[in-house]
């Protein structure tokens, strides 16, 4: 049987990962969802010039 000490350890390296890996995970789904937005952002933006070179000059 382990000691009582490194039981105790184990716990807090277990509860340690859990939130951290949770952490982890939710920044990188804001980084997708920020990236999806940029990239958005960007083909509107190309759209805008695209139809502004359509135009006719005034």
């Amino acid at each position: 049987m382990a000691p009582p000490g490194s039981r105790r350890w184990a716990y807090v390296r277990v509860m340690a990962g859990t939130i951290l890996g949770g952490a982890l995970e939710r920044m990188e789904e804001r980084l997708r969802r920020y990236e999806a937005h940029m990239l958005a952002k960007a083909r509107e933006a190309q759209q805008l010039q695209d139809e502004a070179q359509l135009l006719p000059d005034s």
